[in-house]
């Protein structure tokens, strides 16, 4: 919940969420993404929130989508186990 009301509310930056394994973090980044087109297809505004898995097994491609710059007016979403901690 805070994950989609920190984009419409808070100052510029990117949010970090921590699960406990890839089943959760798949789960999540669904989830969030689900909702959030939910949101704007019932005509509410959203910012962009670019929402991004990191764990150990993930492809190394697409963990360094991480620290990719987020496009002007949206900020990323990075749903991590501790992985992101040593990154």
């Amino acid at each position: 919940k805070q994950a989609r009301t920190i984009p419409r509310r808070a100052p510029a930056g990117d949010i970090l969420i921590f699960m406990t394994g890839q089943e959760e973090i798949e789960a999540t980044c669904f989830s969030l993404s689900e909702r959030l087109e939910h949101m704007r297809s019932g005509g509410q505004t959203v910012p962009e929130l670019l929402v991004l898995p990191i764990y150990s097994t993930l492809p190394s491609d697409l963990q360094a989508k991480i620290f990719d710059k987020a496009p002007d007016g949206s900020r990323k979403c990075i749903v991590s186990t501790n992985i992101a901690e040593t990154s």
